[in-house]
Parts: C-alpha cells; sequence; structure tokens
C-alpha cells in the first residue's frame, strides 16, 4: 500500500529490474531472453509498477539504521516532555531557517515527442541555488515570535549603496546579508540580540536543528542573554521532518506563498525589477 514512510533498503531502478530478469532467465537457461524495454514496460504495467521521481535523498546508513533515528526521536522527546512542563505555552519557541531561491524554476517542462535534449531557461544561473534565507520563530501558543530575519546574498558580506537606496524594509522584518545568502555563527548572535530576546520574558525553552553555527552554549548563556534563562533542546540530525514544529507545518507554507507569488507575477507579467 501507498505510503510515506523511509524504506529499509534501497529502492530498485528500472536497470535493477533488468537485471534480475536476466539473472533469472539465465538460471531457466532462456538465452534468447534480453530483458527488453518492450518487455520491462509489460512487466510493470502487469504488476502496477511505476516509476517516480525521488523526493528525498538518503544514505545507506539511515535506511539501514531506522530504529537508532527512532531512538532519537523518543530520546529527544523525553527530554522535551520533561524540561517543557517548567515552560508556558508562549515560553516554547521553535526557530528554523529556510533557503529559498531567488529565481524559482521547474524541474519539469512540456516538449514535444522524441525531442532530444530539452532545456529550460533562467534569468541567471547562479539564481537557481539557494539565493536567500528566511529564519521565523514560532511560539507553542500558535503565535510568530518577534520579526522575521531575513539573510539576504550580496557580494562580501555587505550590501552596496545602490542596494540600501531601493530596500524596502518593513517592521516585522530584520534583514541582513551574507556573500552566500546563508547565515554564519555570527549572524545567529545578531538574530538572538535583534529577533529573539527583546521579543521573549525572563525564560524561555528553544527548539532548533543541530546546524553548528547554532549550537554553541555561549550563544545561550545568561551571561549573553541579558541575563535571561535560555534553554536550548537540540533536534537530532535526521528527525526534523517528524519533530520540528516549522518543518512540519509553518515552512512548507511559506515556500508555497512564494511560489504563488512567483507564479502570479510570470501569470500577470508584473513589472517587479
Amino acid at each position: 500500500s501507498p505510503t510515506s514512510t523511509a524504506p529499509t533498503r534501497r529502492r530498485p531502478s528500472t536497470l535493477d529490474l533488468q537485471r534480475w530478469a536476466l539473472k533469472a532467465a539465465k538460471e531457466l537457461h532462456m538465452e534468447a531472453f534480453h530483458a527488453a524495454h518492450g518487455w520491462v514496460n509489460n512487466f510493470k504495467a502487469r504488476y502496477h509498477v511505476i516509476s517516480r521521481r525521488v523526493t528525498n535523498i538518503v544514505t545507506r546508513h539511515k535506511i539501514e539504521n531506522p530504529d537508532e533515528i527512532l531512538k532519537a526521536e523518543n530520546d529527544f522527546l523525553d527530554s522535551f516532555y520533561k524540561s517543557s512542563s517548567r515552560f508556558s505555552p508562549s515560553e516554547i519557541l521553535n526557530t528554523d531557517q529556510v533557503g529559498v531561491e531567488r529565481e524559482l524554476y521547474s524541474k519539469r517542462t512540456l516538449s514535444a515527442e522524441g525531442e532530444k535534449k530539452v532545456f529550460g531557461t533562467v534569468r541567471f544561473k547562479n539564481a537557481m541555488p539557494h539565493s536567500y534565507t528566511s529564519q521565523p520563530t514560532i511560539s507553542l501558543e500558535g503565535k510568530l515570535v518577534g520579526p522575521m530575519y531575513l539573510c539576504l546574498q550580496e557580494p562580501k558580506d555587505k550590501m552596496g549603496e545602490l542596494v540600501k537606496r531601493g530596500l524596502f524594509e518593513p517592521e516585522n522584518v530584520v534583514i541582513t546579508c551574507s556573500s552566500s545568502g546563508k547565515l554564519t555563527s555570527s549572524l545567529v548572535r545578531y538574530w538572538r540580540d535583534n529577533c529573539l530576546l527583546p521579543f521573549v520574558g525572563n525564560k524561555c525553552l528553544l527548539l532548533s536543528d543541530s546546524w553548528p553555527g547554532q549550537s554553541g552554549e555561549d550563544l545561550y548563556s545568561e551571561e549573553g542573554c541579558d541575563g535571561k534563562k535560555l534553554q536550548r533542546l537540540e533536534i537530532p540530525p535526521k528527525t526534523t521532518s517528524d519533530l520540528q514544529p516549522l518543518d512540519c507545518y509553518t515552512n512548507p507554507q511559506i515556500k508555497n506563498f512564494i511560489k504563488k507569488c512567483y507564479q502570479r507575477v510570470a501569470l500577470d507579467e508584473l513589472d517587479v525589477d
């Protein structure tokens, strides 16, 4: 039956199917059998097998060790339940970074049958990879906490005068930049000082993933946090899709909203440059 759970072994490909068929044919002394594409297509149709685009890439270690991941999840939940009893819902927070491409593009397109090469066009190839980062923070109370943190991609880690003059800065967004568009440990400190500490009380429980740039203990010490008590619980690697509230609910909505805006601009041919 259809399921989204992780496989217990590597998913087979069409090549694997042909290889297995040839091996079986050899054992049965069927020398005339070649596992041609016609046979493959008939086999797939008969047994309702389809080829699907891979949606998640995982290592063999992850596939072969689901018990380790499950144990890490359970250990984290045990720690969370023990710690969370000392905090109110408004004091239990989750923050996460969302990488967004500056220019969205589709990995699929329409083409005529028999076309050998299919090209996709974009305005700038360097806008295709991760181009900027947004970082929201939410509470267990179901509210956004503080402003959205936005890290733009700018050469030499600073904005030019032209960018500064044309930059729109909403009151609920704190904007910074880096050469990669990704956060660094110093930018995490800037987030703490400008997006977190001014908007929490004397204590909070912060859930965040295992990215090393935000795991330094000094980031959450009372000395560095103006005397406020910030307890951080680290969400284990490979578990955020199950355990991190932002990954489960908010971040997909943010990406979908950006996609809808991009599509509307394209359909209506709006000049946004």
